[in-house]
């Protein structure tokens, strides 16, 4: 040899560098750690920067296979082109993932083979599930229509059943020619206020009430003539008695009044006055005389008693009081007599006491 030529190891030298080389690529790749190099190889630059490269190499393919696409390879050749290409097609797949999951389900891939396959299978499918829920959607929103306006429509209908309930209850508590309550309501009422007059203990009377001369104005001047009178009195006696009194049309030209909380003295100012009222009121035509005007029976109740205390019984002496009025002229009041009880006379009225 020359005396600048090297001289090459012997055969046996160079198969134990390669045998220590070939080892220390197994454990970079078995722990993907860099080995501890003899020193002989950690002298060697282009050994040692295999090894540099390598573990670039396995750092960046651990990461991807972790999912993080953003470990920076900064190398160069065939097999580093190929990592980043792994990268770039991932991170490229992730963005299509995220506009699908943003509610873009035509996004396609075709750049990854099998795993393009399966994303666009699951695309197609997302699509078709995702058009199955809006259809969905479409058909319960006009279900969902259909039943608000079903509802309205009932509740429109419940309603008018209240108020055709209210009108109905009205036309059976209300007398339809005079406005006031009929015979029916009347005692229903009365009833509720007695029950409260026993509870409290207060006073409460009853008058009946009739019209004289009455038929007299419908057989002359006709019964529209007498309608309108009747309606005319109604009011009359309506404003002219308490909030808390009850007037009712009793049948024909009579009416019934209870006076709640009120003793006899109290009641028959009231009725004196009612009768001034409608002698002033000129409720019969001019030519007619005598004119219309009113008899009134009243009786006070003893609410704490039973027998002749029953607002029957209460009635009977008031009937039979105004029937005493009409007798002895009209246009008065007379006050019924309380007699003891008898049971064979219970259901008998009592003569007045006295008229005023």
């Amino acid at each position: 040899m020359g005396a600048n030529q090297k001289s090459s190891p012997p055969a046996s030298e160079a198969l134990a560098g390669a045998s220590e080389l070939r080892d220390a690529l197994w454990h970079c790749l078995l722990t993907g750690r860099r080995p501890d190099l003899p020193p002989h190889l950690e002298a060697d630059g282009q050994i040692t920067a295999l090894f540099d490269y390598l573990m670039v190499l396995q750092k960046a393919l651990s990461s991807l296979s972790r999912g993080n696409c953003s470990t920076p390879v900064q190398l160069k050749g065939y097999t580093a082109g190929v990592v980043k290409m792994l990268q770039s097609n991932f991170r490229h797949l992730i963005w299509k993932a995220g506009l699908i999951a943003s509610g873009d389900f035509s996004q396609r891939i075709d750049f990854m083979g099998e795993l393009s396959d399966a994303f666009n299978t699951m695309g197609i499918e997302l699509a078709e599930a995702h058009a199955k829920l809006e259809a969905q959607k479409e058909h319960l929103a006009s279900l969902s229509e259909d039943l608000n306006r079903e509802i309205a429509v009932r509740i429109a209908a419940e309603h008018d059943l209240r108020r055709e309930e209210q009108r109905l209850r009205k036309l059976a508590s209300i007398d339809p020619l005079t406005g006031i309550a009929n015979r029916r309501h009347f005692f229903y009422l009365a009833k509720k206020e007695l029950d409260r007059s026993r509870r409290s203990g207060q006073p409460c009377c009853l008058a009946m009430t009739d019209l004289d001369n009455f038929k007299k104005l419908n057989d002359n001047y006709g019964h529209k003539y007498g309608d309108t009178a009747l309606r005319r009195i109604a009011k009359i006696l309506t404003s002219g008695i308490r909030a808390y009194d009850i007037v009712g049309r009793y049948g024909g030209d009579e009416f019934i009044l209870l006076f709640s909380g009120a003793d006899k003295g109290e009641a028959c100012g009231t009725l004196q006055r009612l009768i001034r009222a409608i002698a002033e009121a000129g409720i019969s035509p001019p030519d007619m005389n005598p004119p219309v005007a009113i008899s009134c029976g009243l009786t006070e109740v003893d609410t704490q008693g039973e027998g002749e205390n029953t607002l029957h019984n209460a009635i009977l002496r008031a009937d039979a009081a105004m029937y005493s009025a009409k007798q002895q002229g009209g246009n008065r009041v007379d006050l019924a007599r309380r007699t003891p009880e008898h049971p064979d006379q219970s259901e008998q009225p009592d003569q007045p006491e006295q008229s005023l």
